[in-house]
């Protein structure tokens, strides 16, 4: 209900295009966000087929600090991004013309393989806690012929503790609660080049959540946030004021079945 709720009221405060008034932020929306470029047919097949599987995987959920054992299609209807959010990513990655993308909770790879088929010359870093998943991922992988996904099986925190790689791009998607959230962001801050964005996924999933995203609306190097309700982008523009955006996306509720 609170969700529900809060997304309501999202709806009814945003903006579209013509509701906006920084060109930085009217050109995203024009030529990506509203966009209609989409992944390849085979992956979004592929990944939609997986919400019929009965198989069941086993991993420790690093999040929730416990084993756990699931039938993938539960999973797959329950957190794995939709397509209107992964295509997204995907034009996003295009957009800014990222070379290398930071993935932060793989899951079962949807938004990964997303990125990469959109992006064949972009490489994508996706880091996965979960043993399970990460062999889930590799098979999808490996069946859709998608070669530039490094998949790391590890903590975030270890991954940070021994990354030397610079990242154009970062997606969290990972412990959708207050601190770990935070954490996370600031570490992603430290291994991005150039403006960003980083992509917090999510960002109305708890009171947890939506407190890190207001905390990170107050980052002083955040110079220009985007809540598009289901996610919220961070740009890190040198010699700009300060911005906040409320954006309504999908610009029309019927993106939600694309």
């Amino acid at each position: 209900m609170r969700k529900a709720i809060s997304f309501l009221m999202h709806l009814f405060s945003s903006n579209t295009l013509h509701g906006t008034h920084s060109p930085f932020v009217y050109a995203l929306l024009r030529d990506c966000v509203y966009s209609k470029m989409s992944v390849r047919e085979s992956v979004k097949s592929y990944y939609s087929g997986m919400k019929e599987r009965k198989d069941v995987i086993e991993g420790f959920d690093h999040g929730a600090g416990k084993s756990v054992r699931i039938e993938v299609g539960a999973l797959a209807k329950k957190s794995v991004t939709q397509h209107f959010e992964s295509n997204l990513l995907g034009r996003l990655v295009n957009h800014h013309s990222s070379q290398r993308i930071l993935e932060l909770g793989g899951n079962l790879g949807k938004a990964s393989a997303t990125i990469a088929s959109m992006n064949e010359n972009a490489d994508v870093v996706s880091v996965e806690g979960n043993e399970g998943l990460v062999q889930m991922a590799k098979d999808g992988f490996d069946t859709l012929g998608i070669k530039n996904v490094n998949l790391i099986h590890a903590t975030f925190d270890s991954f940070f503790q021994t990354n030397e790689m610079k990242f154009d791009f970062v997606f969290i998607d990972g412990d959708h609660s207050y601190e770990p959230t935070l954490r996370y962001y600031q570490r992603a801050k430290e291994c991005l080049k150039g403006q960003g964005p980083i992509v917090l996924h999510d960002i109305y999933w708890s009171k947890g959540m939506e407190k890190a995203w207001a905390s990170v609306k107050q980052d002083p190097d955040a110079t220009v946030t985007i809540d598009l309700f289901f996610m919220g982008l961070v740009y890190f523009r040198k010699n700009q004021e300060k911005e906040h955006f409320k954006i309504r996306f999908p610009k029309s509720l019927f993106g939600f079945f694309l």
